[in-house]
């Protein structure tokens, strides 16, 4: 009687090879995540070490401070260009090297200080400075980046090639603000953020002006529940005062179009 000749199961195999094969990886990606998981503590441990030494203030409990009303002086030892690129609100630039002269009107009320993490050299400085003063402080943790990754407040100068800023930004043309003030039912503001010398000498007729550079500081002059209209000198600097309402939470605001609106070809009442 003949045998039957016994063929191996290639399928089992192949099957039992994918297994193995699995498995390898499984041990491997779990071995390549735990050594970078492992890596990101350390990292994280070692700036926390670089921080521990000065107290710290969270962005959340600033947040409240800021919400409540709460004193308190923000100090931004960043680069000026940064500070006028972005910054918290209410904050006064104190570039790092300018931080021994600086003194607070108050010095019961505390200071927070906003430092980048990515220029460590300034942070030290500032560290070693203010263990030298006697007004109390705190450092933002985390810096400036940890706040605006938290989607915090901040005021933007307006950069038109900005995604962002662009959509902080309704454009209304000089036709349409002319049928507008021609409504007596409109409750129009009209913004003029031109400096206080261009704005003497030429503006459209019941445009209040406080200059770009002053708005963060006398938004509280901006009236609530009215239709703002803002224009600056050209478009450029009608836009950046758009984004920089937005940015004040002033968002019924429409910016005017065009760079032709302090003209007679814009056919809105100019003075003087």
């Amino acid at each position: 009687m003949a045998h039957k000749q016994h063929h191996p199961d290639f399928r089992a195999i192949i099957l039992g090879g994918m297994l193995v094969l699995l498995v390898g990886v499984y041990f491997i990606g779990r071995s390549i995540w735990f050594f970078y998981t492992q890596k990101n503590e350390a990292l994280k441990k070692s700036e926390l070490q670089e921080t521990k030494d000065v107290p710290l203030i969270s962005p959340v409990t600033l947040r409240e401070k800021i919400r409540n009303e709460e004193p308190f002086t923000l100090i931004d030892i960043r680069s000026r260009e940064a500070y006028n690129i972005e910054h918290i609100p209410q904050a006064f630039s104190v570039p790092g090297g300018n931080l021994s002269s600086f003194t607070p009107k108050d010095e019961s009320v505390n200071v927070v200080i906003i430092y980048s993490e990515e220029d460590k050299a300034t942070l030290a400085v500032a560290k070693e400075t203010l263990r030298k003063k006697k007004f109390p402080y705190f450092f933002l943790e985390g810096g400036f980046e940890n706040w605006k990754s938290g989607s915090n407040q901040t005021l933007s100068s307006g950069d038109p090639t900005s995604f962002i800023d662009q959509s902080k930004v309704t454009f209304i043309s000089a036709a349409e603000l002319k049928t507008l003030l021609e409504n007596s039912d409109a409750h129009v503001f009209l913004l003029d953020v031109q400096s206080e010398s261009n704005f003497q000498k030429k503006h459209i007729r019941g445009a209040k002006n406080i200059p770009l550079e002053e708005l963060e500081e006398r938004a509280k002059e901006i009236p609530a529940g009215r239709e703002v209209v803002v224009y600056g000198s050209n478009e450029l600097a009608s836009f950046q005062g758009g984004v920089r309402l937005f940015d004040l939470n002033v968002f019924a605001t429409k910016t005017l179009d065009g760079n032709a609106n302090l003209t007679t070809a814009s056919g809105l009442p100019l003075e003087p």
